[in-house]
């Protein structure tokens, strides 16, 4: 390519046409030669920015659309023209892209399947509204999918064949952006896409590498392998979920064969096995799982692999377990009967709220208390005050009006680590030890062990208060006591758990007063804390012991670690240790004149009607 220039600053023009760089020729017609410098200079510069971005962007570079302004300006013309560059087709707004244009066409006949489909699933949910508005799903029978292993060319891939009478229009039509949108980004964790057949009668999406839905796999897993699956359920899921920036559904799961990951894909079969629900819990729980690399889809039918490559990456077997558990459920603890002493390390039947175990516990355990904490708003953005005083006695100081809310307060008492994992590793060591020893027949997962407790207090005001005057709510302390000689932490309540005043120290007032304040709603208490372990697990500790050699139905393997041991109790001794630990004995301490105090409210709630003259 030449270019000699001349003219008012020395250059000249010889050749009107210049072969552009990158197999294209690109044609730039210039002026007349007795056009001005300044002209020369303009074009000039236009050309090197015209072959600067032909450079960059060489399929973009398309012929333009003749019109006016090209019409106009036919030295300019030029500058679009390329050869050998076809234009990009470019999409309508608002039509989607189709799935053909960016992945390759696979024909049916490329296709060799390989064993019997999983079953097939409804793919869409029909919506339907009533006149009250309300909306009911019905499953739309029309299309199903069927996912295969198949063969392409030798390589192993998984396809999903879409059949019924509307298998084209509402499958493919509808997943064709999702599938789009999450197979070009090529996240480990979705399913990717290698090829399409968007052709009628029976369409297909070919994805890479083979999968199982883990509805599918996990039914293939023994419990101590279902323990190591919790793991990789819980960091790839919630990869998924950052990622695509939504909920992952348990059928949208897949396991992959070759890498062991759990990716997200079309929606599968159905999960319907009881050990699947329970790893949903854990994966919804605030326990944050250690990376690990994770372990090949063969492996999790080796026991002994699986317990060597969490020994390898992981903490203790018994440690591992103990980390993934659940609280239990509200409904359990509304069930069971409040308990006047809750001890730490204490294990509770929530079929009966009795005690069957307790845990020994060492002298230099330690535990947080978190005192009674609320974040109440009252009206528009009005919060209660709330200070404390040196003896534990928490006051809640409300305005002079109170709309129609209901708020809680709360506090909890909760072992530090490491001495909880310690404390929930000895307890499923020695848990079988626990069901065989005892009289009666226990159900491990029905039992809470106690490495934490919590206690709520739920006010409701179902009207509006009208006050013309400050309130003030005294919420008294927890009373924990610790035994030297037994190394227990026992938590009780006071008699007196909260009342209401109008003076800010707590005192009693008049009779006026006190009618007033008979009338403000009473707290309701609820408990609940502790630790819960599903069947399946406490199965895993089982055949763990069993295979390192160890007596299930003993204490060997907490001996030989260090653990704590653990107790058996009955109902009667459980029965008498309470009578001896009494809880009228343990709140010496607390506000002044307590029990005159308490003898007061109860006359003044007892004798006067509240049929009388109401202030509020």
């Amino acid at each position: 390519m030449t270019d000699v220039l001349a003219g008012a600053n020395g250059f000249s023009l010889q050749e009107s046409s210049i072969n552009v760089v990158s197999g294209h020729q690109m044609i730039f017609n210039l002026p007349p030669s007795n056009t001005k410098a300044t002209n020369i200079q303009t074009h000039r510069r236009l050309f090197e920015k015209t072959l600067k971005y032909s450079r960059l962007h060489p399929r973009r570079y398309k012929r333009p659309v003749e019109g006016r302004n090209t019409r106009m300006r036919p030295h300019l013309r030029s500058r679009y023209l390329t050869k050998d560059v076809k234009p990009i087709k470019r999409e309508r707004k608002g039509r989607k892209m189709s799935l053909s244009a960016n992945f390759r066409f696979v024909d049916l006949e490329e296709l060799y399947l390989l064993g019997s489909p999983f079953p097939p699933c409804p793919t869409t949910a029909i919506e339907d509204y009533d006149r009250e508005g309300n909306c009911s799903y019905a499953v739309d029978l029309r299309a199903t999918r069927s996912m295969y292993s198949a063969h392409i060319n030798g390589t192993i891939f998984t396809t999903i064949l879409y059949e019924g009478s509307a298998a084209y229009e509402v499958n493919l039509a509808s997943e064709n952006l999702t599938y789009l949108l999450q197979s070009v980004t090529r996240h480990p964790n979705l399913l990717q896409l290698y090829g399409i057949n968007d052709q009628e009668p029976i369409p297909a999406l070919v994805f890479y590498s083979d999968v199982i839905p883990l509805s599918f796999f996990i039914r293939q897993c023994s419990p101590i392998a279902l323990c190591c699956l919790q793991l990789r359920w819980i960091i790839d899921r919630g990869q998924a979920m950052v990622y695509l920036n939504r909920p992952v559904s348990n059928e949208e799961l897949f396991m992959q064969t070759l890498s062991g990951l759990l990716c997200v894909g079309p929606m599968g079969p159905c999960v319907e096995h009881e050990d699947v629900m329970d790893v949903i819990e854990r994966s919804q729980h605030h326990t944050t799982p250690t990376w690990s690399p994770q372990l090949p889809s063969k492996e999790y039918t080796n026991e002994s692999e699986v317990i060597r490559y969490i020994e390898k990456y992981l903490k203790d077997f018994h440690k591992f377990v103990g980390k993934y558990h659940t609280p239990p459920m509200k409904l359990a603890w509304l069930s069971m009967p409040s308990c006047e002493i809750y001890k730490l390390g204490s294990v509770l039947e929530t079929s009966t709220g009795d005690q069957v175990a307790f845990l020994e516990s060492s002298p230099d355990w330690t535990y947080n208390v978190f005192s009674w904490d609320a974040f109440i708003t009252i009206g528009r953005g009005n919060r209660c005050n709330c200070s404390g005083s040196e003896d534990g006695w928490m006051r809640y100081r409300f305005p002079s009006d109170i709309p129609s809310i209901s708020f809680q307060i709360s506090c909890s008492v909760v072992l530090v680590e490491p001495c909880s994992e310690i404390l929930r590793a000895a307890w499923l060591a020695q848990a079988r030890y626990i069901s065989e020893s005892s009289k009666r027949q226990i159900e491990l997962p029905d039992c809470i062990l106690l490495d934490h407790v919590s206690f709520s207090l739920t006010f409701s005001f179902e009207e509006d208060v009208f006050i013309e005057r400050p309130l003030y709510l005294f919420v008294a302390p927890l009373v924990i006591e610790s035994n030297k000689e037994s190394s227990s932490y026992s938590i009780s309540l006071m008699p007196l758990l909260s009342y209401w005043s109008f003076d800010p120290k707590g005192n009693m007032s008049d009779l006026g007063d006190a009618l007033v304040l008979a009338q403000l709603p009473s707290p309701a208490l609820a408990t609940s804390g502790g630790s819960q372990w599903k069947h399946y697990q406490y199965k895993a500790i089982e055949q763990y012991q069993r295979f390192i050699g160890h007596d299930y139905k003993s204490r060997s393997y907490a001996e030989i670690h260090g653990l704590p041991r653990a107790h058996a109790l009955w109902s009667q001794e459980h029965s008498e240790e309470l009578a001896k630990d009494s809880p009228q004995t343990l709140y010496e301490h607390g506000l002044d004149n307590l029990h005159s105090l308490k003898e007061e409210i109860d006359y003044i709630q007892g004798t006067i009607s509240l049929d009388s003259k109401t202030y509020v």
